[in-house]
Parts: C-alpha cells; structure tokens; sequence
C-alpha cells in the first residue's frame, strides 16, 4: 500500500534519529577508550620515572665505592671490608628491586598459570618464619598464638612462599629496631588466614585506604613523598592472593603498627 506522507517523514525522522543516538554512542565509547589509554601511558610513564629514581641511587652509590675500590686510597684492609660492604649492600638494593619488578609483571600477566599442587600451609608458615632467624640473638620474627593444626591447602607452593616473605620481610625493614614481626595462622571459616604484624610506623594513607579498598596497588603506581615508586612487596603479595581467589587486606594492630591478612580460600 501506498504510506501516507506524514507515516514516511516520522519513520524517516525515526532512523535518522536511530543513527544519530548510534553515532553518539560509538563517539563515547571512542572517547572513553582514548582517556584510558591516556592514563596508561601516564601510569606507564610515573612507574618508569620511579623506577629510575630508585634505582638511580643505589646505582650512583655502588659506582662510587667501586672506584674507590679501585683507587689507591685505601690501604688498610678494614677500610677496603667497609668499602665492599657497603658495596654489597647497594648492590642488594639492585638486585631486590630487579627481582621484584620481574616478578610483579609475570604476576600481571593475563595468561599467569598456576602451578597447583596440595601441600601444608601451616608447615609453609612455619617454614617461611624460621628462614628469618638467621643470628644468635632474639629472633626478628615469631610465630604467635595458637596453631590451628594441619591446614591443607592447593595452589602455587612458590607463589604462596615468595608472598608470605614479602610480608615478613616488608614489616622488618619498616620497624627495624622495634618488637619482632609476629606471624600467626588461623582458620576462618572456608578461609586460612596469615596474619603479620609489626610494630612500626604503620603504613601510609594512601596505601592503607587502597589496601582497605581492595584496590590495586600498582595501578595506578604509589607515589613515595621522597620520590620513587612503593609498595611493590605489598603489591606482589596483593596478586598472589587475588590470583589464588584470596586477598590481602589491613587490621587493628595492638601493637600499633600494621597488621595484614593474607586470606586464601580453602578447598575440601
């Protein structure tokens, strides 16, 4: 049949009207996906510049003892140990930092696989505590309250071990000189918890806020006041339990520091 003028000019409006609303949706799509990846290049760029400014120092330094190592100025023996030390140490720097870059970029990997396997958390814990007590003295680290008993657990034996040192280690280097770190394990639930504790400063806003959030901590990467990036132990131990379908969240200390829970689901 023949349309009526006026049924064709509102089905033309219709489609136009269609194509316009199609074409203001595409434009937004468009736009949203340029500012996103605006703001990765801009992440991108700020974890480059602290990575440099982290490394810068340590690099600056370890050159300076080296050429005094290789110099003449150091005739006694002592002198040289204390040189070489000192060397060793920021050498160190390097190196832990290295590693812990590489290893945070293999965790964000989209096709990261697990290497599951069943094993004893609480012997992991165990084991991960004593590996710190290295000296004659007190320990730096303890295991602290009452063990839930025999707690098996499937997932990345590795992944587990390098996230539980991180924790341990990130609490002595922030409260050095304080009460040791304690550790305890305890059964929530369908949840192991892996509780660290120190007594130190405590952590900063920002990464508390996040870490209290659930939000990621290198994305967009945390800025130190000093310069640098930071967190990057933190954020190690953040995609481990993310990845283990787990997380890693702040708690009430009594000792006034920072206390984080590692929470990993358990499996019958």
């Amino acid at each position: 049949r023949r349309v009526p003028t006026g049924e064709q000019e509102r089905s033309t409006g219709d489609e136009v009207s269609a194509i316009g609303a199609a074409f203001d949706a595409m434009t937004q799509r468009i736009e949203a996906q340029t500012a996103r990846e605006q703001q990765q290049a801009s992440d991108h760029r700020e974890m480059m510049a602290g990575v440099a400014h982290d490394l810068r120092t340590p690099l600056t330094a370890l050159h300076g003892h080296l050429e005094a190592l290789a110099g003449r100025g150091l005739a006694e023996s002592g002198q040289r140990e204390r040189v070489l030390a000192a060397a060793l140490a920021q050498s160190d720097k390097v190196r832990l930092l290295s590693q812990q870059l590489f290893e945070l970029a293999a965790l964000q990997s989209t096709d990261q696989v697990l290497h599951r396997e069943r094993f004893r958390l609480d012997e992991l814990v165990t084991d991960a505590v004593q590996k710190f007590d290295l000296g004659d003295g007190p320990p730096p680290v303890t295991l602290h309250g009452a063990p839930p008993g025999p707690l098996e657990f499937e997932g990345d034996l590795h992944l587990i071990e390098r996230a539980l040192s991180n924790l341990i280690d990130n609490a002595m280097r922030h409260a050095a000189g304080a009460a040791p770190v304690r550790v305890s394990l305890r059964r929530e639930g369908g949840l192991a918890e892996v509780l660290v504790e120190d007594a130190g400063p405590g952590l900063s806003a920002e990464l508390l806020s996040r870490l209290e959030q659930g939000a990621s901590l290198r994305d967009p990467p945390l800025r130190r006041t000093s310069g640098g990036i930071g967190g990057l132990g933190l954020a190690i131990a953040q995609r481990v339990a993310a990845l283990h379908g787990g997380s890693l969240r702040p708690l009430p200390s009594v000792l006034g520091g920072t206390r984080l829970c590692l929470a990993l689901p358990l499996t019958n």
